[in-house]
């Protein structure tokens, strides 16, 4: 078990090391990305707008569907418990 110390101070040496560098590159990168988004026009055309619309409104139809399909398996189950 002697040996295996040094070896656990190295790791955790390590880990302690490449947490603040990982974090300085992740806000790095999230503050190009901001900066990438900002400099980007935001236009977005009629065609654009009514494709999100038509996306949202299947999404909210499948949500529904969903639903449906869990309630029908919960009475289902609920059923098969009385029985």
């Amino acid at each position: 078990m002697e040996t295996c110390a040094p070896v656990f101070v190295v790791l955790i040496g390590c880990f302690a090391l490449a947490i603040p560098f990982l974090f300085l590159f992740g806000l790095a990168f999230l503050v190009l990305f901001v900066l990438r988004k900002l400099n980007q026009p935001q236009n977005i055309s009629a065609e654009e707008t009514r494709m999100i619309q038509e996306m949202f409104m299947g999404l909210k139809r499948m949500e529904d569907r969903v639903d449906s399909l869990e309630t029908i398996l919960l009475d289902k189950m609920k059923k098969d418990e009385k029985a």
